[in-house]
């Protein structure tokens, strides 16, 4: 969903977008307004040896066959690393957009395995461009990354107004919509 109001707007803002996505993507998320670019298949091959015989020259071959302006990825882990690798071989600036708080402290390192951690601190190094989603963010990556421009680009979420919208001050709830794990910031929900 994220993804997808993300492309929406750098749609909207006249721009072509693209998904690069594992072989049988396109499949897995149905009917889609963007166009999504299979790739490699996650299925076959070693682990972490298919990142380099398999993954990578099919992201790569993919990506040149689209030349895109900007390749923009945002996920921690290996993931990231390998954008920032098709973003040097085709010759176009890698940006890296911060989905969750736990990207950016301590907290990245859960769930990732060490050459996972690496990757992923690489692949921040080599961006173009880091977007953050609020000050926290930023300011974390602001003190690991002081040469790397930082920017502040909240969740672009097209909200119709309806005949039944009441003011901010007339409102007394809050809807949460999306999952609920600990990086959801649940304590301040």
């Amino acid at each position: 969903v994220e993804v997808a109001s993300w492309a929406r707007a750098i749609r909207f803002a006249g721009h072509d977008v693209a998904v690069l996505t594992w072989k049988g993507g396109k499949e897995y998320a149905g009917r889609q307004s963007i166009e999504l670019i299979d790739t490699y298949d996650p299925t076959a091959g070693f682990p972490v040896f298919k990142y380099a015989y398999s993954y990578l020259p099919k992201l790569v071959r993919a990506a040149r066959e689209w030349k895109p302006d900007v390749l923009i990825q945002g996920t921690r882990g290996f993931q990231s690393f390998m954008s920032a690798m098709v973003g040097d071989l085709i010759g176009v600036p890698f940006v890296h957009r911060i989905a969750s708080d736990a990207d950016v402290d301590i907290r990245f390192k859960d769930g990732l395995r060490r050459y996972e951690q690496l990757a992923y601190q690489y692949a921040l190094r080599r961006a173009s461009a880091v977007l953050c989603q609020n000050s926290y963010q930023r300011h974390q990556l602001a003190m690991r990354l002081p040469a790397t421009p930082l920017s502040i680009i909240r969740n672009p979420l097209p909200v119709p107004l309806s005949p039944f919208s009441r003011t901010r001050a007339e409102r007394k709830y809050v809807a949460w919509l999306g999952n609920f794990r600990y990086p959801q910031n649940l304590p301040l929900l």
